[in-house]
Formats: structure tokens, C-alpha cells, sequence
């Protein structure tokens, strides 16, 4: 397994992660930004997909006729470019129309953003998540339990970074970089696919290139199975079963200052939602 090579890239940092552990890691955790990043084997995704579908089939247990396995990845790059000084006005996106934007997809910026701005006072919303928890299985009344890998460790855990981080600086919402996430999930929903590749080879930073020009860094996370904003945004904080929570890192990158959401629905965990972001971005 080779590094990822790209012209102008110089670091990456790749991961990927079910809520339930359906394969062992075959690369190593990504010390992202500092080194470039092994990739995973290339058949990973391919067989993330078929354990997928067999377990949706064949799992049963005790009460819980059905199981929501949560699936979600994310992907860091970091360019090695600097931009001109005059460039650098175009960092913010304009924020004065979001009628592109769902409602769901909104909530997901506003959530994100509250989490960012006050990340002690959030912590509160995953201590009240944690009275649900039996076990490894999270059993909200009237819902279909979820099962997680590390159970409340991983809550915990999250709780402890975000009382003891610091405040970063609101994302501000993009129309090109959402229309990027939502040529992603026009491509994956309908045949259930996972992965951050496209069907036609399109990677993260090709398909918010198609509509403006990113600057300075650009990532992307993408959730599956959570059908609200505070349950997507928490899903990625906790990074249940990652070991280098790298969701949470897109999250609360300071050097993120734009983003793009796009939800719809997914053949295999209903609903998907791919998040994009960047250092900036020129519509």
C-alpha cells in the first residue's frame, strides 16, 4: 500500500469507521496534518459493503428487531500552497442566502457551529445522551437500539475534549461547496454505496473544485443513519470505534472557516449526509 500522491497535496490523513466494527483497520491511524497518510486497502470499501448488507439481513438481538448500524468516514487533506495576501478576502463564503439548504442541512451548520463556539457548554448534550446507554447499545424509548463499539467509554471520552477545549470560530455556510456534497450523495444514496471515492473516481476536493476554488485545506466527513442535526453532529464528536477521532478533528479544525452539507437518502442506512470544509472558499 502506497501514500496517496497528489499534485499540490503534501499531507493527508484518511479514516474510516462503523459504529459497529465490521472490519479491523488495515492501515495505520493518520497522524494528521504532520505525515502524509498510508491508504487503506483497496478492497476495504468493497467489503465494508458487503458485511453491511449481510449483517442488515442477519443480525437479531433480544428485543431489538432491527439494528441501526451507523456508519459515517472522514477525510483530511491539507495543501501546501500559500496564498497571496490579496487572495485571502475570499476565505469567508457568503452568507446571505441559504435557500439551497435544507432544513436538515441548517441545523447540521447551526449544530456544528454550536459545538464549535462553546464546546464545554455542548458537553452537556452528550451527558444527557449517556443515561440511554445499555451497555454498548444505546436504547432511546420507542426507538430501535443502536449498537456502538466502545459504549460510554467513547462518550466519555468526548465529554472530557469538550470541556477541556477551546473555542474555535464559526463556519460559514457555502453554496459550491454543498452542491460538491450533494453531487456525492446524488452518486451514493440511490445504490447504497459508503466511501468518499465517487463513481467516477472523484475525490472530496474534485467535487468542491466543480463549482469554486478551495483554499488553503479542504475535508469531508460523511454520516449515515442519523436523521437529525444534533444526532449527525454528536454521532461525529463521539467517533465511536476511531481511534484518532478524526471526525471530531474536521469538526473543531481552526483552520476550517467555510462548509457545505447535503443530505438524502441512502439504499442501505436511509439517509446520508456529506459534510465538506475548507480554509476557504471562492464561489
Amino acid at each position: 500500500m502506497g501514500k496517496l500522491r497528489f499534485r499540490r497535496i503534501a499531507k493527508v490523513a484518511l479514516l474510516a469507521s462503523l459504529s459497529v466494527r465490521l472490519l479491523e483497520s488495515n492501515h495505520a491511524p493518520c497522524p494528521m496534518p504532520h505525515a502524509p497518510c498510508p491508504m487503506p486497502n483497496p478492497i476495504y470499501n468493497n467489503k465494508l459493503h458487503q458485511l453491511v448488507s449481510e449483517l442488515m439481513g442477519k443480525l437479531r438481538f433480544g428485543r431489538i428487531a432491527k439494528i441501526a448500524l451507523l456508519a459515517s468516514l472522514s477525510v483530511g487533506l491539507l495543501e501546501s500552497k500559500t496564498l497571496p495576501a490579496e487572495r485571502l478576502p475570499g476565505r469567508l463564503a457568503m452568507q446571505g442566502n441559504t435557500s439551497y439548504l435544507s432544513a436538515l442541512e441548517r441545523g447540521i451548520i447551526t449544530e456544528m457551529n454550536r459545538a464549535r463556539r462553546n464546546p464545554n457548554a455542548y458537553s452537556a448534550k452528550l451527558v444527557e445522551l449517556k443515561q440511554h446507554f445499555d451497555g454498548k447499545i444505546i436504547r432511546r424509548p420507542g426507538e430501535v437500539g443502536i449498537i456502538t463499539q466502545e459504549g460510554v467509554s467513547a462518550v466519555n471520552e468526548a465529554i472530557d475534549f469538550l470541556r477541556s477545549a477551546s473555542p474555535v470560530s464559526e463556519l460559514s455556510p457555502s453554496r459550491g461547496m454543498s452542491l460538491g456534497a450533494r453531487d456525492h450523495v446524488n452518486d451514493q444514496g440511490p445504490k447504497g454505496a459508503l466511501g468518499h471515492t465517487g463513481s467516477d473516481g472523484s475525490q472530496p476536493w474534485d467535487r468542491v473544485s466543480r463549482y469554486g476554488e478551495w483554499q488553503i485545506s479542504v475535508g469531508e466527513n460523511i454520516s449515515y443513519g442519523p436523521n437529525t442535526a444534533e444526532r449527525v453532529v454528536m454521532q461525529l464528536i463521539i467517533d465511536d470505534a476511531v481511534p484518532d477521532r478524526g471526525h471530531r478533528t474536521n469538526i473543531f479544525q481552526p483552520d476550517f472557516a467555510v462548509t457545505g452539507v447535503a443530505c438524502g437518502d441512502h439504499a442501505k442506512f436511509r439517509i446520508m449526509c456529506a459534510i465538506t470544509y475548507a480554509g476557504g472558499y471562492v464561489e
